[in-house]
């Protein structure tokens, strides 16, 4: 029998996971795999922590500064120097920042008050915490970085960024994202979004509905869908978590 593994939190990303393909979710969150990214994600990694690194530099720092997780500073990174070089040449670019890689922690009883505060009582608070770090921070903004093929604003940021800023708590007003288009050419957008009352309502019950998915995934009451056409780059394309998961589950019986 597939051993199943326990959670303690949950997470902004794995969430939107599940919404998009809850075979891969249920694969990583609930069998254990973990078959590594795909080349998609470790560009955006790569990219991410070169950029952090030359925030770092641009202040007198080290990565190691800003991400205390680290036990050395990575020597390896200048391969995507050239992508950082084409960011920095817009004028909208970050180059120095607060914080990098901020852990956030959206406990149930900060739910709680938020849906008392912002007039949403009756949506059903997670049972578990929600986990998420922040890409970046500086002043009253916070900025997620993505890489990706598609071009155009994506409301699942959204859903994934905003509640960085109510951990953060007074004082935070505006999240941005910045795409590196990995088309071709590099191409890189800013999107931005001063956040209303209104947009935190919209994201408190779209967590609360995604984290009631995932409690059934769990629990075994709702199965995986076959989402084979679903193609999101983050699994390597020859070991997609869509195509091999319901053989796990029917082990687990």
């Amino acid at each position: 029998m597939t051993e199943i593994k326990v959670l303690k939190h949950y997470s902004f990303s794995s969430l939107s996971l599940a919404e998009s393909c809850t075979n891969s979710w249920l694969a990583k969150y609930v069998l254990g795999l973990d078959k590594g990214a795909g080349l998609a994600a470790q560009f955006g990694l790569g990219a991410e922590a070169r950029l952090a690194q030359r925030m770092a530099h641009n202040m007198g720092k080290t990565l190691m500064d800003l991400d205390k997780t680290l036990e050395e500073e990575p020597t390896d990174l200048e391969v995507y120097d050239d992508k950082v070089d084409g960011y920095f040449k817009k004028d909208w670019a970050w180059d120095t920042c607060d914080g990098y890689q901020i852990e956030t922690m959206l406990t149930p009883a900060m739910f709680d008050e938020f849906k008392q505060k912002y007039g949403v009582p009756g949506i059903i608070t997670p049972t578990l915490p929600i986990k998420g770090f922040i890409d970046f921070k500086k002043g009253n903004a916070l900025m997620d970085l993505k890489t990706s093929k598609i071009g155009v604003n994506q409301v699942k940021w959204w859903y994934q960024t905003i509640p960085y800023l109510l951990c953060e708590g007074t004082g935070m007003e505006k999240v941005e994202v910045h795409l590196w288009n990995t088309l071709k050419t590099m191409k890189y957008k800013k999107f931005q979004r001063w956040i209303t009352d209104d947009d935190i309502r919209e994201v408190l019950q779209w967590i609360s509905a995604k984290c009631q998915l995932v409690e059934l995934l769990r629990s075994g009451a709702l199965q995986g869908s076959n989402t084979d056409s679903f193609k999101c780059g983050w699994c390597a394309a020859d070991t997609c978590h869509s195509r091999d998961t319901f053989k796990q589950i029917e082990d687990m019986g």
